[in-house]
């Protein structure tokens, strides 16, 4: 906790430093992992990832008035956990009581078509999918590698069925910025494949 006070102090005495910014998230990052652990949240690598990023935007946007970041951090990521899991259980009551009614995967140009991509360029997408950071890789291969159903998903991945559209559509979002900046040629190629653009 020491190290990260005077990260706050270095990132307060100099914004501009964005390597001190990034040294004092990936530290915060880190810090925030290991109390998830300790204090044995049930959370999938899904929602603890989001639950990180919302403590550390909190974190950035009030590090002016912060005195002590390791309590500060703590009991930022306590009360959003709390807000999360409250929020979790009142959903998963309001399906169960039938209030909900979630409605059957619509049926996507993306996932209809993958399987009638060629061999050479199904498996390129597959590589590629497999190359990207968790949670995104996770969602995509249980979508179209292993064409799970979105109540499969929930299930697998452990996130609530009525998020899984979100995080699909994240997913994609990432997938094919990826495509569009590392690999143009693949990408105009895939987008021919599906007669529009992606």
């Amino acid at each position: 906790m020491e190290r990260l006070e005077k990260l706050k102090v270095a990132y307060l005495l100099n914004k501009e430093s964005e390597e001190t910014l990034r040294e004092l998230l990936c530290l915060l990052e880190q810090s925030l992992k290991k109390i998830i652990k300790k204090r044995e949240f049930n959370l999938s690598t899904l929602e603890r990832d989001e639950i990180i990023q919302f403590t550390l935007l909190n974190i950035l946007e009030h590090i002016d008035q912060i005195e002590s970041i390791g309590a500060y951090s703590q009991i930022t990521l306590r009360n959003i956990y709390l807000r999360f899991d409250s929020r979790r259980q009142r959903k998963a009551t309001f399906i169960e009581k039938g209030h909900f009614d979630v409605p059957a995967p619509s049926s996507d140009l993306f996932r209809d078509r993958f399987k009638d991509l060629p061999a050479q360029m199904e498996a390129r997408l597959r590589k590629i999918i497999k190359s990207m950071s968790s949670p995104n890789s996770d969602v995509l291969k249980a979508r179209y590698l292993e064409g799970l159903s979105h109540k499969e998903m929930a299930k697998k991945l452990r996130i609530p069925i009525n998020h899984i559209g979100m995080y699909i559509r994240r997913a994609e979002k990432r997938f094919m910025k990826k495509l569009k900046n590392d690999n143009q040629m693949f990408y105009k190629k895939l987008a021919e494949h599906f007669g529009k653009e992606i």
